[in-house]
């Protein structure tokens, strides 16, 4: 039984039957350059999430190579100014996506866009989490640029075998499959991994003004309120 995917379909009309399957959590796309996209989860198919009794995680993926401070800076400003039209809470998080087999010459303009990426959406309240190879994963954690880190399924790229046995992945990912029709990855978690319940009122006694909630919260509000839209 597959628990948790991750897909590039929008799954609305197959979530009966995902849940029939197992299924309990399901990670989806951000991308700043493709709003309107399938790929893109969008408000009516988070609130389909929600209805069905599952959970959504997210990630953020332009093809899939981030460098520099300007590109992370924007996908960062970007995913915090989304992530509250899909329900996201305060402590959510976001995978930032290198999906290649990045080598040590890659690493600092990597770094570089994390450091942006991690600055715009941790103000908003958001945490960050990196999706790579075990060499990525290791690098952007271990900088502070992450809390999280989602292995790749990519078995072969650097360091990965060897960051899947210390298990210090938050999610590791395995072989592609079809599942009730869609297309998809399973995932295996390890403990929190910023997953959430789209919509979800915040809990009861939760303090506004906590660092933990931090202007998350206010977000939130201003979603429930209406008066909040996303900006490119």
């Amino acid at each position: 039984m597959t628990a948790i995917i991750d897909t590039d379909c929008d799954v609305t009309d197959e979530l009966p039957a995902l849940r029939a399957a197992g299924v309990t959590t399901i990670g989806r796309y951000l991308d700043r350059l493709g709003p309107d996209e399938e790929k893109v989860v969008k408000p009516a198919e988070a609130r389909a999430i929600a209805a069905a009794g599952l959970r959504l995680f997210l990630v953020f993926e332009i093809g899939g190579r981030p460098s520099g401070g300007a590109q992370g800076h924007l996908d960062g400003r970007w995913s915090a100014r989304y992530m509250p039209t899909i329900g996201a809470p305060a402590g959510a998080a976001v995978y930032y996506a290198v999906d290649y087999d990045a080598q040590a010459d890659d690493m600092p303009g990597i770094l570089s866009a994390f450091a942006t990426f991690h600055a715009g959406v941790v103000a908003a309240g958001y945490r960050v989490g990196v999706y790579g190879s075990g060499d990525v994963c290791a690098a952007v954690t271990a900088a502070g640029f992450a809390t999280l880190s989602w292995l790749s399924g990519s078995v072969d790229w650097s360091g990965s075998q060897s960051y899947a046995a210390s298990r210090q992945w938050a999610l590791l990912q395995h072989t592609p499959q079809t599942l009730c029709g869609i297309d998809c990855d399973p995932d295996v978690a390890n403990g929190d991994f910023g997953c959430f319940v789209p919509f979800a009122a915040p809990p009861a006694g939760s303090d506004p003004n906590s660092v933990s909630a931090g202007r998350g919260w206010f977000t939130w509000l201003r979603q429930k309120l209406g008066k909040f839209s996303p900006r490119p």
